[in-house]
């Protein structure tokens, strides 16, 4: 009932033309049409009072008033009619893309995407709190760009050359490039040349690159070369430019099918990262990018930690937080260092709850945010949204629960239970 009802407003939102042509018309026939039609029919039909047949004049002029009004009315409606019919076909059209998306994404079609950036680098706030705001919390650490041109600028030797900018944020900046060896688009992610300086910023780039070669997945995006020439560090990868999932969700959230699927897939990259002994550490909507087609691929694994040999990109020390504060998990708010997988459950979690809700469980300054996951309970998603199920509700919040122990274990089950509920 909730998608018809979704699918009614976009309907009736989408023909605000034939709204206001209706408007217009119905007004003109009131003001003027019916008006003039009441005047021209009593000069046709007048007749002397004292006349015969003055009865059957009056009776046929009425008759031939409400002819020409019901022509009159039929003509109106008309244009409005066909303004409506094609709205609406516009806009079945456009529920067929999303239920195209729907299988897509259960087909495991594989696209391209290019990294995103940054982490947010946080302590967990004892006493007074921090400064940032919850729309600061739910920025994307990288901001757009308008199409800037770099100069063309060549990198591996003249293999690569960066070219529109696409994105810019601390960390460094993202290019629209080209392999001028294999004759395709590319996209090319620079470490800004001041953090390339730093020997730990460095590895943590190199990190990255290294964490995401490893990772051949159709929900992962995948690394083609990392450049290293004059202190400065590229990683060459595939590109993309279907935006992230928080744009969707800002602009076109997608109903609870949908959502489910983009979860689903994103799960399957995950756990297939997680095999490979790989934890994320920073899943999040800004992380999760989409193809011209509508399929959702994980990026920027620049904090991912490599389990099997305890190695990160950041040399993490206790009561120091890696992160985005708004989807961490309690115990990375906490600051604690042995993060394991069921953290990136938890932030998937949280990415699934803001998807079916279009809010996030916990708002307010980094430190609230942080101590209401380690001790809040989230709200039920089906108080705002009624078109999740109480299965899916009972799914969402075992993601979420405050100890590791008490969340799926694994990402399979997780995806089993997913599946499990498509079938009932």
């Amino acid at each position: 009932m909730a998608a018809q009802s979704g699918f009614l407003v976009r309907w009736l939102r989408g023909a605000w033309l034939a709204w206001l042509l209706l408007f217009a018309l119905v007004a003109g026939m009131q003001q003027v049409a019916l008006p003039r039609t009441g005047q021209f029919l009593d000069f046709w039909y007048s007749v002397p009072a004292d006349t015969r047949n003055q009865a059957d004049v009056l009776a046929l002029r009425q008759q031939r008033e409400q002819q020409i009004t019901r022509y009159l009315w039929l003509a109106v409606a008309a244009p409005v009619t066909a303004l409506l019919l094609l709205q609406l076909a516009f806009t079945l059209n456009g529920r067929r893309d999303e239920d195209d998306v729907d299988e897509q994404v259960d087909a495991g079609i594989a696209y391209t995407a290019p990294a995103q950036a940054d982490m947010t680098l946080v302590r967990p706030a004892v006493g007074a709190a921090a400064n940032a705001t919850d729309a600061t919390l739910q920025r994307p650490a990288l901001s757009i760009a308008l199409p800037a041109d770099n100069g063309g600028l060549l990198i591996g030797g003249g293999r690569y050359r960066a070219e529109r900018l696409l994105a810019s944020g601390g960390m460094g900046s993202v290019h629209k490039g080209f392999d001028l060896k294999l004759q395709r688009e590319v996209a090319i992610k620079e470490l800004d040349v001041n953090l390339a300086q730093d020997p730990e910023q460095a590895d943590r780039f190199r990190q990255e690159a290294l964490a995401l070669a490893s990772l051949a997945h159709p929900y992962i995006v995948p690394v083609y070369d990392l450049v290293e020439e004059d202190n400065r560090f590229w990683i060459v990868m595939e590109l993309l430019s279907g935006g992230d999932l928080d744009q969707r969700i800002e602009k076109n959230p997608p109903n609870v099918k949908t959502a489910t699927n983009i979860i689903r897939a994103i799960a399957e990259g995950l756990a297939f990262a997680h095999n490979k002994g790989i934890v994320h550490r920073d899943i999040k909507p800004m992380n999760i990018l989409f193809n011209s087609d509508g399929i959702p691929k994980l990026v920027d694994f620049g904090i991912a930690k490599l389990v099997q040999s305890s190695q990160s990109v950041v040399h993490t020390r206790d009561g120091l937080s890696l992160g985005s504060p708004t989807y961490m998990s309690p115990e990375q708010a906490q600051g604690k260092r042995d993060i394991d997988r069921r953290a990136d459950i938890y932030a998937l979690g949280i990415t699934f709850f803001k998807l079916l809700t279009r809010v996030v469980p916990f708002t307010g300054d980094v430190g609230e945010v942080m101590a209401q996951h380690i001790t809040q309970a989230p709200p039920s998603p089906r108080e705002l949204n009624p078109a999740v199920s109480e299965e899916l509700e009972a799914i969402v919040l075992k993601m979420l629960a405050k100890k590791p122990e008490g969340r799926y274990q694994r990402l399979e089950d997780f995806i089993a239970a997913l599946d499990a509920l498509k079938k009932t």
